[in-house]
């Protein structure tokens, strides 16, 4: 009986260093406009903020030193109307090295391809099944993606589950009509083709 419990404490301590949730830094920056309403965008950072943070994007529990650091920083480029934006995005994430105080890269990139909607006080709401917010889509795609370049460092295939949930994302935005970046013809740089290779 005590060979059972102790087995399975060690693999749930297993478990517990295999993959990390985020520890996630959202900067929105709206300096690129001429907007009077600031507001609006100190919002949607905070909701962002609060989005990725505290969705559970794994069945594990981590400590916060566990967790994967990451950055989205989103920059507004134009206002089309009072809700609706086009942005970049530039998404950067490391891991700690276990047993150090050390981290490591996982991801590096820019998205400039980036449209969405967003009304101030607006709920935020994910479905991986359903594509309702297109930029709660992408930032939602690229924690998929952190989580399974993470998870590839622990096991050869270690990430596929995280990068099925990033292509099923994929594949639901592509029947959105305004929503970019999602589809093979929009490029050879966009959230499609990362998925893909």
């Amino acid at each position: 009986m005590i060979r059972k419990i102790f087995s399975l404490l060690l693999v749930i301590c297993a478990f517990g260093l295999h993959a990390q949730e985020l520890n996630c830094q959202v900067r929105v920056n709206s300096n690129q406009i001429n907007t009077t309403n600031r507001q609006v965008f100190q919002t949607l950072q905070k909701e962002l903020f609060d989005f990725m943070n505290n969705t559970k994007w794994t069945p594990m529990t981590y400590d916060l030193a566990e967790r994967i650091e990451c950055t989205f920083t989103i920059q507004i480029k134009e206002m089309i109307s009072t809700d609706n934006f086009k942005a970049s995005i530039q998404v950067q994430s490391s891991r700690p090295v276990y047993g150090s105080s050390y981290t490591t890269p996982i991801l590096n990139t820019m998205d400039n391809d980036v449209w969405f909607e967003y009304l101030e006080f607006e709920a935020l709401q994910f479905n991986e099944n359903v594509h309702e917010f297109n930029l709660v889509s992408i930032m939602a795609f690229y924690a998929y993606i952190i989580i399974g370049m993470d998870m590839e460092t622990f096991g050869n295939k270690g990430g596929e589950e995280y990068y099925r949930i990033a292509q099923k994302i994929v594949i639901n935005a592509q029947a959105d009509p305004q929503a970019t970046g999602w589809k093979a013809y929009d490029g050879n740089r966009n959230r499609y083709w990362l998925i893909e290779n």
